[in-house]
């Protein structure tokens, strides 16, 4: 498995708002586009990006909870480990 750092820093307030929440549209903006592509080529909703939305925008929430005013120590990593095509969800 290779593992790489994402995000690693100090942030303030804002920057850390406007990084994290950047992370997150985004993600919801690929399943949205998912969703969408899939009815047109399918006729069918992707149920799977329609739930991860709604965790997703869940995160959002609690991420906006979570900024107030104090400066934030924020360590992201992203963990890649290939697998067999088989073992694909």
């Amino acid at each position: 498995m290779d593992q790489f750092d994402l995000i690693k820093g100090v942030f303030e307030p804002e920057e850390a708002k406007e990084i994290l929440l950047y992370l997150i549209d985004g993600k919801i903006q690929f399943h949205q586009n998912r969703i969408f592509s899939d009815k047109i080529r399918f006729g069918t909703e992707n149920k799977a990006s329609v739930a991860r939305i709604a965790e997703l925008e869940n995160t959002r929430e609690q991420i906006l909870k979570l900024i107030a005013e104090d400066n934030l120590l924020i360590h992201s990593q992203i963990n890649i480990e290939k697998i067999a095509k088989q073992e694909v969800a």
